[in-house]
């Protein structure tokens, strides 16, 4: 697609794709609860969605992250609490009057229509003059990069242009607001990462705001600019798609987005740095959550750890722990090693993939890393002691 390829602005609905600043509307939900009988999809959901982002609802099946968007959309409306739009309670509002746009799993395209038709179908049922249908439709595929294709049917495409031309149709009215429940979960893993791209290149270039849902933590954290964990119908932490990864508040996410090595023990130190007292040794971290005398997890993930022969000296500053190797994994751009602790402990460490040739099964070995690059937790008992669940 052409980079100079826009929606320009509507003055119907105030929607435009000038730029990142102006295009797109803020999201509010105060206080949000979604009961189906006995059943809490959402317990008292606090989040606000800046204009212009691009925010990810990231969780497991049956967390609360779809049941979330659908009180966004209009399809549900919450049992208590407010959604807002731009300072605006949109509670009861139906959908076709939200000027929300909304792309699903499944593509819903009309079989039966053209490509052109089906991106047509709901400016014909706002009543636009047919010359602007036209030259908006164009755009919008020029915007998806399927420029030509508009007189194909449905059927004659691939599954990831099936689904460029359900967003093609979600945005050519030009909402505020675009929604994505699970885009791109039936496509297959390359075609998925080339959609990713996509996809952050559409929201710069329209600058609407982008609400997104998820199962996939790397396509999360390859889109977002934040990203909400949905955990038992509340979020379990809010920040940036590094402050989610690097840092997170509660075991739960630590290990939900991305492996994770927890040495768990307990805080004997808190001056300067972090000293965590394990079955392992004493272990430091840079920073993190927790006070001393309190039960505690250090965090370390698999891509910071060295790996070393035993009896070799790892450098000074670093934390070291004796290991023996399990199983060597080449994954092609890296090496998986899985090993076992003196105390137990399995520790999983990716490491360049020139080692796999010389490290053994059975092999004794040193680990260690940074402290640096350790972060401090509450233990995974105590998470929800500690609040696991509030936004923050």
């Amino acid at each position: 697609m052409s980079s100079q390829t826009t929606l320009d602005p509507d003055t119907t609905t105030g929607s435009a794709a000038g730029g990142p600043t102006s295009a797109g509307a803020s999201i509010s939900l105060r206080g949000v609860s979604r009961h189906f009988g006995d059943v809490v999809a959402l317990d008292h959901v606090d989040l606000d969605i800046a204009s212009g982002e691009f925010m990810t609802l990231l969780g497991a099946s049956g967390s609360g992250k779809s049941t979330m968007l659908s009180l966004i959309a209009g399809f549900d409306d919450p049992t208590s609490g407010v959604v807002e739009v731009n300072g605006r309670a949109l509670n009861g509002v139906p959908p076709h009057k939200r000027d929300i746009g909304m792309v699903f799993q499944n593509y819903a395209l009309f079989p039966h229509m053209s490509v052109a038709d089906n991106i047509a179908f709901s400016l014909k049922q706002r009543k636009v003059p047919k010359r602007e249908i036209t030259q908006r439709v164009g755009e919008a595929l020029e915007v998806v990069e399927l420029g030509g294709l508009g007189r194909r049917r449905p059927a004659a495409l691939s599954g990831g242009q099936r689904q460029r031309v359900a967003l093609a149709r979600a945005i050519v009215f030009r909402p505020q607001i675009l929604l994505m429940d699970e885009p791109l979960a039936a496509l297959d893993k390359r075609l998925r990462e080339q959609l990713q791209i996509e996809l952050k290149r559409i929201h710069a270039e329209l600058g609407i705001t982008f609400v997104f849902v998820t199962h996939d933590q790397e396509e999360a954290l390859a889109m977002s600019d934040r990203i909400a964990l949905v955990h038992g119908g509340r979020i379990e932490q809010l920040g940036s798609v590094e402050e989610i990864y690097e840092r997170p508040r509660t075991a739960y996410a630590a290990d939900f987005i991305g492996e994770s090595n927890l040495f768990e023990g307990t805080l004997v130190q808190q001056a300067g740095d972090c000293r965590v007292r394990t079955a392992d040794g004493d272990l430091r971290a840079a920073a993190g959550h927790g006070r001393a005398g309190q039960d505690g997890a250090l965090l370390v993930r698999p891509e910071k750890l060295q790996v070393c022969a035993a009896g070799d000296q790892p450098g000074s500053g670093k934390d070291v722990v004796a290991a023996t190797v399990e199983t060597v994994t080449y994954l092609g751009s890296a090496t998986r090693v899985d090993a076992r602790t003196a105390s137990g402990r399995h520790v999983v460490a990716r490491v360049p993939a020139e080692l796999a040739g010389r490290l053994r099964p059975a092999e004794s070995i040193s680990i260690c890393w940074e402290p640096r690059d350790a972060w401090l937790i509450p233990a995974p008992a105590t998470d929800q002691a500690q609040g696991a669940g509030r936004a923050r």
